[in-house]
């Protein structure tokens, strides 16, 4: 096994030979590879991060309506 490290600095192992089926040896393979592998764990991570952030913002827009809705009740017993 051998490390190949992406140009976006992700890393991947692979074995020395790929099953090719004949047995060669095929590295400009690998690093395609190893550079797929970089990218959807990029990518991976990228969604982690908006949907973290999705939930943080929802949950700033579900205390601002509970707010909202607070204050609306506290208007309507002032009047009433």
């Amino acid at each position: 096994m051998r490390l190949v490290r992406t140009t976006l600095g992700a890393e991947a192992c692979f074995s020395d030979r790929l099953a090719t089926g004949i047995g060669h040896e095929m590295p400009e393979h690998e690093e395609v590879i190893g550079i797929y592998l970089g990218q959807a764990r990029h990518t991976h991570y990228r969604i982690a991060m908006t949907l973290a952030q999705a939930k943080d913002v929802s949950a700033r827009l579900q205390r601002a309506i509970t707010r909202h809705e607070r204050l609306e009740r506290e208007k309507a017993g002032d009047a009433g």
